[in-house]
């Protein structure tokens, strides 16, 4: 990693810059210009990623890092041209020549630093800096962002960073399409400026543990406010009720709510969305959904403690729809999390609930739908225990690392390419995998593989 960072530091650093503005734009032109610089002259031979289908490169617009290119077919002639993003281009050449190939070789290895660039270090905030020359910016994008978002690569925050880059990119695509809504479009605006802000704050690792020491101190407030007002509260449960509704109904619930809640006495608070309860609770507190579709964004500092309840007998009638990490929708560290009654799903079809570090879930009544991996369970002492749920339409249902724990009871595994995968150096499941009146309907019904395969 210190290679690259010190590869793309000689590509886009100047001397000058430790005492000068340096804008989001300054950064592209000098991308283009080292591109231009190593490429070879049009036309040239390319692969297109992902299909990998030949092309001539016939013309590049470098300050946009997009080609014309004319597909080139089996007879090596070519066809109609199409426009592709420069990303997409990996260069070759059939010359013999030393030259040639040396030019290739270069513009492979800066075709690769720039996708890296991109990929890793580069969000859409960035491409929507106001600051475009030196005379209406005061930032030095290199000096305030590059080391940070290196750092971030090797930690939690770069995934915190994707998703809120996915979440910047689906306000603006939406933007296009309401052009002529005011309303929406002030919104939407105020989002992007919320979610630029809110990166900003995390991908520096001391302002982000400010940031999170101020979020506990105004829910530790709003909880000594209760006290002061003579609550006792040891546990505190949320009950969130997102359409409100009649008088009966609400006792209807009360009710419900009293068999519901894990410890005695409880000191209940009503939210009418998801989001506000995760917002105004601490570990160990519960959160109780009424019968409800609801959508979550951020886990907050929940994730070594979550439980999650929903009313009712039926988890078709609670439904989750997670929007809250890149790769992973929840992500358990060296912790406890407990699901009771509710089917979960995520908006982007990501990985479910990764369990790690000796943390443990207990999932009962449940209904998991459309993940890459329902749970993913990694380190000695992490566990799941599953008990009467349903995973259905997942690639993976449940992968298990070596010396993770597993143990279903009741429920079924169907419309999943694989229902269970673990890492192990045994045949079958092994010891640490207990299932027991499981209907396993994947199209594999178990993965066993060598350790270290579920990690390569």
């Amino acid at each position: 990693m210190r290679e690259r960072e010190k590869k793309i530091r000689e590509i886009i650093q100047k001397e000058a810059d430790r005492t000068e503005v340096v804008t989001t734009e300054d950064i592209r032109r000098r991308w283009a210009a080292h591109l231009e610089k190593v490429y070879p002259k049009c036309p040239w031979l390319a692969t297109v990623l992902p299909s990998n289908k030949v092309v001539d490169v016939v013309k590049v617009d470098w300050c946009n890092f997009k080609a014309t290119v004319e597909i080139v077919d089996d007879q090596n002639e070519t066809d109609k041209s199409e426009e592709c993003l420069l990303l997409e281009l990996t260069p070759f050449s059939v010359d013999e020549d030393e030259e040639s190939i040396n030019r290739i070789k270069e513009s492979v290895k800066a075709i690769d630093h720039f996708r890296f660039f991109i990929n890793y270090l580069w969000f859409p905030w960035d491409e929507d800096d106001d600051g475009e020359d030196a005379h209406n910016s005061d930032e030095n994008w290199i000096a305030e962002h590059l080391s940070l978002r290196f750092m971030a690569i090797e930690s939690e925050v770069f995934s915190k960073l994707k998703k809120l880059a996915r979440d910047y990119q689906e306000i603006k695509d939406n933007l296009r399409n309401d052009d002529d809504n005011i309303v929406v479009n002030l919104n939407s605006q105020e989002r992007l400026d919320r979610i630029s802000k809110v990166a900003a704050m995390i991908e520096n690792p001391e302002i982000a543990m400010e940031f999170a020491i101020q979020k506990r101190k105004a829910k530790e407030n709003l909880r000594l406010f209760d006290i002061d007002r003579g609550y006792s509260i040891d546990r505190q449960a949320v009950l969130v009720w997102q359409n409100g509704g009649k008088i009966d109904e609400y006792q209807e619930i009360l009710i419900a709510l009293k068999n519901v809640i894990p410890f005695n006495e409880p000191h209940v608070i009503v939210k009418d969305k998801l989001q506000d309860a995760i917002d105004s609770s601490v570990p160990n507190d519960v959160i109780i959904l009424a019968p409800g579709e609801y959508h979550l964004e951020d886990l907050g500092d929940l994730t070594s403690c979550l439980s999650v309840f929903g009313l009712g007998s039926d988890p078709s009638k609670v439904k989750i729809n997670l929007n809250c990490g890149y790769g992973y929708e929840v992500v358990l560290t060296n912790g406890y999390g407990y699901f009771s009654n509710v089917t979960v799903t995520s908006k982007h079809g990501q990985g479910g609930f990764w369990i790690k570090n000796g943390a443990s879930l207990e999932v009962k009544d449940c209904r998991m739908v459309g993940f890459q991996n329902a749970f993913k369970i990694s380190g000695e002492e992490s566990s799941v225990k599953l008990k009467w749920c349903e995973i259905q339409a997942c690639h993976y249902g449940i992968q298990v690392e070596k010396g993770a724990r597993f143990q279903m009871t009741g429920g079924l595994i169907e419309d999943c390419n694989f229902g269970i995968s673990a890492e192990t150096e045994e045949k079958e499941p092994g010891e640490n995998i207990k299932l027991e009146e499981v209907d396993n309907y994947a199209s594999v019904k178990f993965d066993i593989l060598p350790h270290q395969s579920l990690s390569q």
